[in-house]
């Protein structure tokens, strides 16, 4: 069996039966005839970044290696094409680089550009779905190549069709208005003065905010935030009218989990080699030991005493596979 240690960025140490690399379209095609991989259990990874595996995977993972990035110029917007198998921080790295903004509170998220739709990611009061304008993906039955737009991949807040159905995505296509306006998250933003800030500016603000609140997982490691934010009606937020909270859309507002699980745990939480990390409780931590039972203990006390306390259900952000379950060939952080 061969090691998935090298890109498991929660550090549990685990092995999978067959492992292949993904370096064109091409060869995906080659792969999924050769190996069948429709009618076997499979998953799609990039950096395994917001994946854990409990146990050892007896199946098929391929690894998204497609790379390139081609711009387009136009009178008032830019077109990125962009290649699944890019990292993703360099691709927002390259567009500050040819000053093509709006990525730029996304700046320094792990993972690879194939993942990006499948949450929707998001930061700092930016979306994905606010400038993905289509997603190129090859449907593993028929090895066909489809171009969805962007209202046919049904963005939600970290959701889009992605999460369950036989697409492998390929590519994306980004559409960047060049009358740049930028988006000021106030917990980031209240003591600055905005006319002075740039895109450049606000990427490092962003980037200096994430290393202090997210640990290395070269050093530490960790899956990033590990719960989704929760999204409440306004009658909720009236019961609880302490609660924080921004306005996600019409109908719903975001609260920070951060701020429930702070206001619910005095002190961190641990169990075994796994706990909350010491300056931001939304993340979980692994002090280097293969502890999966410990890693389900600690998630359960968590949404036991959040819903006792806020009567509010955590959701996982972090995808996590046990006895080989998963929905089949999904693109993973």
């Amino acid at each position: 069996m061969s090691k998935l240690f090298s890109i498991n960025t929660f550090s549990f140490i685990i092995k999978s039966k067959y492992i292949k690399i993904i370096k064109s379209v091409e060869k995906l095609k080659k792969i999924i005839l050769k190996y069948n991989i429709s009618k076997y259990n499979s998953i799609i990874l990039g950096d395994c970044s917001n994946t854990i595996f409990l146990e050892n995977f007896n199946g098929f993972i391929l690894l998204n290696r497609i790379f390139g990035i081609k711009k387009y110029n136009y009178k008032k917007k830019w077109i990125l094409h962009v290649n699944s198998g890019e990292k993703w921080y360099k691709l927002v790295k390259f567009s500050l680089k040819n000053n093509i903004y709006g990525l730029e509170n996304l700046y320094n998220i792990p993972g690879r550009v194939g993942s990006a739709p499948v949450n929707n990611i998001g930061a700092y009061g930016v979306e994905l779905k606010n400038f993905c304008k289509y997603v190129y993906v090859i449907n593993i039955n028929n090895l066909k190549i489809y171009k969805l737009n962007n209202k046919e991949c049904n963005f939600k807040y970290r959701d889009s069709i992605f999460k369950n159905n036989n697409y492998i995505i390929i590519s994306i296509v980004l559409e960047l208005y060049k009358k740049w306006k930028p988006i000021l998250y106030k917990n980031i933003f209240n003591n600055i003065n905005i006319n002075i800030l740039v895109p450049n500016l606000i990427s490092n603000i962003i980037y200096k905010n994430r290393k202090k609140n997210i640990p290395d997982y070269n050093i530490i490691g960790n899956s990033g935030s590990f719960f989704k934010n929760f999204l409440v009606s306004y009658n909720y937020i009236k019961k609880y009218n302490n609660i924080p909270y921004i306005k996600y859309n019409n109908n719903l507002c975001k609260i920070s989990t951060n701020w429930i699980i702070n206001n619910s745990f005095n002190k961190n939480l641990k169990i075994g080699n796994i706990s909350m990390f010491n300056r931001n409780k939304i993340i979980l931590v692994n002090y280097n030991k293969f502890e999966p039972r410990n890693l389900i203990i600690i998630i359960r006390i968590i949404k036991k005493i959040i819903k006792n306390k806020f009567s509010l259900k955590l959701i996982n952000e972090v995808f996590l596979i046990k006895n080989n379950l998963i929905n089949k060939n999904k693109w993973l952080k």
